[in-house]
């Protein structure tokens, strides 16, 4: 079954760094009726020369097999794909970051 949501019926959050709309609880905004569906398995390949960081902000997740847990981080350079599993409820951060390359004169 597919259940459409418009733009206005999601979340929304506004901090200095994101201006972001969730169609499931994140942040500052719990929806009740859109929570515990499944488990859910991302997987999110990043290009070479790129770097990349998670932040696990709530619950338990698995990246390519490690268990991380609410407060810990992950830097991720050699990976170029990353899978991220979660039995229950989890909020994660995941920046894909430029390679910034720098060189004194």
């Amino acid at each position: 079954m597919i259940t459409v949501r418009k733009a206005g019926e999601r979340g929304h959050a506004s901090f200095d760094w994101l201006d972001t709309w969730h169609t499931f609880s994140f942040a500052d905004y719990p929806d009740a009726q859109h929570v515990g569906f499944r488990a859910l398995r991302v997987s999110h390949t990043l290009k070479p020369g790129r770097h990349g960081w998670l932040q696990m902000a709530e619950g338990e997740v698995k990246l390519n097999g490690l268990p991380l847990k609410a407060g810990d981080g992950a830097a991720v350079s050699d990976e170029s794909r990353l899978i991220i599993e979660s039995a229950g409820t989890a909020q994660v951060i995941l920046f894909d970051l430029n390679q910034i390359i720098r060189t004194n004169p």
